[in-house]
């Protein structure tokens, strides 16, 4: 619906709908790295033990820092997640291979990072080619980038122009963008793929 493109950048869009073809794969012991505020936890049918760098007990996140090796014992979750959380991480090698170490073999990893986007006082951008390189020990690794030129675009048109301004201006705003939009999905332009992407959709099967 044209009205969630008010709500939430195109990338989000996009990244939640791949998220929810792939949930199906996200099952038994589930492990979410950087839950934050655990908004994903209904996408997914499991036991879901949530860890953050910043503790929140009354959502029953757990304070573990995902740089260093955690207390978890190996091959203790059948499935992993980690939404919008590496780009945070200070060693992506030794991040990986906490997913590597922690996973049952057979089992799925769902892993995204974003690429062009907005600064949100993350530390680091990654590229597809990089994260193959550190995901060389998994059995498969499927990567899929996110969005395309025209839906980095519009993210950076909503961003500037929504900013910090109030709700009322922004809906008004966004009024004006609508045939902007509207243009856009009747190309389906979100389908294309070029060498511009805002993240990256990673799937590792250990």
């Amino acid at each position: 619906m044209l009205i969630d493109f008010y709500k939430k950048t195109w990338h989000r869009i996009l990244l939640e709908k791949i998220l929810k073809q792939e949930s199906h794969l996200i099952t038994g012991n589930i492990l979410d790295v950087g839950s934050q505020n655990r908004r994903y936890d209904n996408f997914f049918n499991g036991n879901i033990i949530a860890i953050d760098k910043y503790p929140n007990p009354k959502l029953n996140i757990i304070k573990t820092d995902f740089n260093q090796k955690t207390n978890f014992p190996d091959n203790y979750f059948n499935s992993i997640i980690s939404i919008e959380v590496f780009e945070y991480l200070e060693n992506i090698t030794q991040s990986m291979g906490e997913v590597y170490r922690l996973l049952k073999p057979g089992h799925y990893a769902l892993i995204t990072i974003p690429f062009m986007y907005h600064d949100h006082n993350d530390n680091i951008r990654y590229t597809k080619e990089y994260i193959y390189s550190q995901t060389t020990n998994f059995s498969k690794v499927n990567i899929t980038t996110i969005g395309n030129a025209y839906t980095v675009i519009w993210d950076i048109i909503r961003k500037k122009n929504f900013g910090t301004k109030k709700s009322l201006s922004k809906k008004i705003i966004f009024i004006f963008l609508l045939p902007i939009l509207f243009i856009l999905k009747l190309f389906r332009v979100e389908k294309i793929k070029d060498s511009y992407y805002s993240g990256l959709f990673i799937k590792l099967i250990k």
